[in-house]
């Protein structure tokens, strides 16, 4: 039963490092959309959403949401920090965030373990 704990614990911490490297990845790629220089807007009509997406939501829907983004981003742009700044920030806050998640993904196995270990009386292999 221990066993099954750790090893739900590792594949939880796999899963949820692979998360955080893609979400640091993706604040890259957006990030490096707004360093480009071109106006947010133009990239965002630009953008071409995979096929897929068109089974899911409805082709007008993400033209609406396309023009509002691009009228919220043409409005924004002046504002917002430089990138290489809001992506130091960006990129810690996500790996900050991974450590409490692994963090508390110990604690409860660490917890499991222990109870186990307490109401079950398992004593650890010699």
């Amino acid at each position: 039963m221990k066993l099954l704990i750790w090893s739900c614990f590792l594949v939880l911490s796999l899963l949820w490092t692979g998360m955080a490297v893609v979400a640091v990845n993706v604040s890259d790629w957006a990030l490096g959309l707004l360093g480009s220089g071109a106006p947010l807007g133009d990239q965002v009509a630009a953008l071409n959403l995979p096929a897929w997406v068109g089974l899911w939501v409805q082709p007008e829907w993400i033209a609406a949401i396309q023009a509002t983004m691009t009228g919220v981003f043409s409005m924004i742009q002046p504002w917002l920090p430089s990138t290489d700044t809001l992506g130091t920030v960006v990129s810690a806050l996500v790996w900050l965030s991974w450590g409490l998640g692994v963090l508390v993904l110990f604690a409860l196995a660490a917890g499991g373990h222990w109870f186990l270990a307490r109401r079950w009386g398992l004593k650890p292999r010699a």
